[in-house]
């Protein structure tokens, strides 16, 4: 299966010039531990991605203030993100050896166009799972 098709197309995102408080409120709000960085309004390609790890290790625990510091001053340059017609068996393989929960879906200019989760992934899985075990009992 493709990951278009398990991916979530309501994702949220910031811009580098928001505060790091806009971006608290955005995934306290929308309770949501990950956002894409995206280059501008105008194109949606993605230039990061901002945890809330991140902002625990980066702005709170050194008592910075939210307010004054820049999304682009703490976001994670280096993040890995798959194209919309990535299989679901490979998303899985980046998940598990990357150790991460959340990976962004891309179109093939690099615009974002979803997000996928583990959970989306496991709930798919036990969807099919089910599907399998009627049919073997219908027999």
């Amino acid at each position: 299966m493709i990951i278009s098709r398990l991916m979530s197309k309501n994702c949220d995102y910031v811009y580098g010039t928001d505060s790091v408080q806009k971006a608290s409120y955005i995934m306290a709000t929308h309770n949501r531990g990950l956002l894409a960085v995206l280059k501008s309004e105008e194109k949606k390609v993605v230039v990061g991605v901002l945890s809330n790890k991140d902002i625990i290790d980066k702005v709170v625990a050194k008592k910075k203030d939210t307010e004054k510091i820049t999304v682009d001053k703490i976001m994670t340059r280096k993040y890995i993100y798959v194209n919309q017609n990535e299989v679901t068996s490979k998303v899985m393989f980046l998940m598990i050896n990357n150790g991460i929960k959340r990976i962004l879906v891309v179109d093939d200019e690099g615009n974002l166009i979803g997000i996928v989760a583990s959970t989306d992934i496991i709930r798919a899985m036990l969807k099919y799972k089910k599907r399998l075990l009627d049919l073997a009992l219908d027999f």
